[in-house]
């Protein structure tokens, strides 16, 4: 049943690394920062377009762990939030969970511990499955690499000089490139991946508008 299934695809991206545009090589080689980003993919059909309906989440953290516990607080958000939108059926939901070839993911018993606690608090049923070793790339390997490379550009286009102005907004803030002290780095990397520019999609519309007006993946 279409109406209370839920397909999921998520997979971590490499280390962002923060190298900002001219920073002093003493506060970089030793101190390098690093956020980890990790992408979901959500289908589900929409009883409103009668169509199935793509979503896509980005969860950064300046932990730089690829762990289990990562996993589980990123998939407890985008639960709680398809929850809040109504999509989410107690009892009847099955969210079939595509992830990557890693070993950890069917041997971890800390991975299959936390998704069944989720199971539990949403009262769903979680399929997870695991891709085969050498798997092919999709639209989250695609998408994380997009919004990698977004990241790694507003690193090189510091805001040096602190001005507030609108077009200042779309820099990376001065403190980020300060080394030695604990600043969130991923909400800094979220204010700018929130820009009116970005949030309505990674591609912009030019001579496809109408396409891109019906697209079914909403970033």
């Amino acid at each position: 049943d279409l109406l209370h299934s839920l397909f999921t695809k998520r997979d971590f991206a490499e280390a962002i690394q923060a190298a900002m545009h001219n920073e002093v090589q003493g506060d970089h080689f030793g101190k390098i920062r690093k956020m980890i980003l990790e992408g979901c993919c959500v289908e589900y059909y929409s009883e409103a377009l009668a169509k199935l309906t793509k979503e896509f989440h980005s969860h950064l953290s300046d932990d730089a762990g690829q762990s289990a516990a990562t996993s589980f607080e990123n998939m407890y958000i985008v639960l709680l939030g398809l929850k809040d939108n109504g999509l989410l059926h107690e009892y009847s939901t099955v969210m079939y969970d595509h992830t990557d070839g890693c070993t950890s993911q069917y041997r971890c018993a800390t991975a299959i511990y936390f998704l069944s606690m989720l199971s539990f608090m949403f009262k769903i049923t979680i399929d997870r499955m695991v891709h085969a070793p050498g798997h092919g790339k999709d639209e989250v390997d695609g998408l994380n690499a997009t919004t990698k490379r977004f990241l790694q550009e507003k690193m090189m286009t510091t805001n040096f000089d602190n001005q507030q102005g609108q077009g200042e907004l779309k820099r990376m803030a001065p403190w980020a490139m300060e080394g030695g002290t604990c600043k969130c780095l991923s909400s800094e990397a979220k204010r700018l991946l929130e820009e009116p520019e970005r949030k309505d999609g990674v591609v912009s519309a030019g001579k496809y508008q109408k396409r891109f007006d019906s697209r079914a993946v909403t970033v």
